[in-house]
């Protein structure tokens, strides 16, 4: 269950870094 919350918590750092790196690209 810890194994699988840590595994969400990567995705979600993982996600951010892309939405920003998008934005950055953007502008």
């Amino acid at each position: 269950m810890i194994d699988d919350a840590g595994r969400w918590w990567r995705c979600q750092e993982f996600h951010h870094a892309n939405l920003t790196t998008s934005v950055i690209r953007r502008k």
